[in-house]
């Protein structure tokens, strides 16, 4: 049988009318299921080519949408009580719906139910903790790929949080809705205005990432609390994951988080102080690490102030929820293999160049891996940066079929583990190698331990 080319390839309409799937060199055996990132406010399947991943390295890609934005993580009252058993948070029940549907039908494409990994960068990866956070997912892939994300990454809210009460009541407040309607009043005016129009009051919110509504369906708890008490899907083949060196800095620059005081406000993302700590002490605490850990002797200097911020947003959204994640998988008796990714490549440097000139140090950014691990070689400039995509995309597709990262381009991949928890580090120049966890070169362990608290 001929292989077939993504340009022919056909799009299947999922039953919510809004879930699309794009199957990219259908007739090869193990699987891959891509789920896009965007802070659950943005992307599209389309904006990734899966052909030379797929026709390069074997495997099956299938690239997914799900819903976003207030469409996807609208969290209210009203609607966990009319929802019921089905629950909220239809971003993730997409992809989870999507996921059934490879279980289903991928047979036919000529793929191997029996050898699924799904895979996901910064929300993607978010979305796949949350499925990984209910064990009634259980059975949908046999191995997961998390670049740069986890559940604590955008933590799960309680209906009454503000994020959870914020936007559907500001929803009803933009579109002259009272607020003393009753439940079935505000839903039934919400759903005959225009989608144009919601999206029109979402952009107008300003609001900068969508969370997931804990509904007790989809989303039964906090992620952390989830990996604490066990209560995640263990029945796995593997697990692999991992962060870029400067995950932070496209986050800080988004929210203007630039000198030393803003470093202080980032205080405030924390879930106020840690269970058993005295508030003063912990601020005490977070003044010193803040002085010693992060900033240093930068003080005064925008570049250092700036890139204290990137650090510490690098720490707490990314660095120390994946570690959970892995530990609570490692705990489990789970393959974890663990990845750094330290490469400034040259369409970073392009594109943040004035920035630099500005004083704003970017570094490898969020996202900068992802032409790497896709196989994008027309984006890649020079032979340095052809060969570790080739490290990355070999050893993601070697996991795909086996469970096992290992090949021929990286060598023997060792399994994260105590007490070195070996990374595979992934550095310029074409260079590969495996460190210990603490030998990273930004390895802050007095404040990711503090933030572990």
């Amino acid at each position: 049988m001929e292989s077939t080319s993504l340009s022919s390839v056909k799009l299947h309409r999922g039953q919510t009318g809004c879930l699309w799937r794009r199957t990219a060199h259908v007739l090869l055996p193990s699987v891959m299921v891509w789920v896009h990132g965007g802070s659950f406010t943005s992307g599209a399947a389309a904006l990734y080519n899966a052909t030379l991943l797929s026709s390069s390295y074997n495997v099956i890609v299938v690239t997914i949408n799900y819903r976003l934005n207030i469409f996807g993580f609208l969290g209210s009252q009203e609607l966990i009580d009319e929802a019921g058993k089905s629950g909220i948070n239809f971003g993730i029940q997409d992809t989870a719906t999507a996921l059934q549907w490879v279980q289903d039908n991928i047979a036919g494409f000529g793929g191997d139910v029996k050898s699924v990994t799904v895979f996901g960068e910064s929300a993607g990866a978010i979305d796949i903790a949350w499925i990984l956070s209910n064990p009634k997912y259980e059975g949908l892939f046999n191995r997961a790929i998390l670049e740069s994300g986890a559940g604590g990454t955008l933590e799960a809210q309680t209906v009454t949080s503000t994020y959870g009460t914020a936007i559907f009541n500001g929803a009803l407040s933009y579109f002259n809705i009272s607020s003393t309607d009753t439940a079935k009043s505000k839903l039934e005016k919400l759903r005959k205005i225009p989608a144009s129009n919601i999206t029109g009051y979402y952009v107008a919110s300003k609001s900068t990432f969508a969370y997931p509504v804990i509904d007790n369906v989809s989303v039964l708890d906090k992620s952390l609390r989830a990996l604490a008490l066990g209560k995640f899907v263990k029945k796995l083949d593997g697990i692999l994951l991992g962060t870029n060196t400067n995950e932070g800095s496209v986050f800080a620059l988004a929210l203007n988080y630039t000198t030393a005081s803003d470093l202080r406000k980032q205080l405030s993302a924390l879930d106020a102080a840690a269970p058993g700590l005295d508030a003063q002490v912990w601020y005490n605490e977070w003044d010193r690490i803040q002085a010693d850990v992060y900033i240093g002797n930068g003080t005064g200097n925008f570049t250092a102030e700036f890139e204290a911020n990137s650090n510490y947003i690098t720490d707490s959204g990314f660095v120390v929820p994946i570690r959970k994640l892995a530990q609570a998988y490692v705990d489990a008796g789970v393959p974890v293999y663990y990845y750094r990714f330290d490469v400034t490549s040259n369409a970073t440097l392009q594109t943040y160049r004035a920035l630099y000139a500005r004083g704003y140090y970017m570094g490898v950014t969020h996202g900068s891996e992802i032409p790497f691990v896709f196989s994008f070689v027309p984006t890649l400039s020079g032979q340095a940066e052809v060969n570790t995509s080739r490290q990355m995309a070999s050893s993601w597709a070697q996991f795909a079929r086996t469970g096992n990262p290992s090949n021929a381009l990286v060598g023997t991949w060792p399994k994260y583990t105590t007490p070195s928890r070996d990374v595979m580090y992934f550095g310029a120049n074409g260079t590969v190698s495996v460190k210990a966890q603490a030998s990273l070169p930004d390895f802050r362990q007095e404040g990711q331990a503090f933030l572990e608290q």
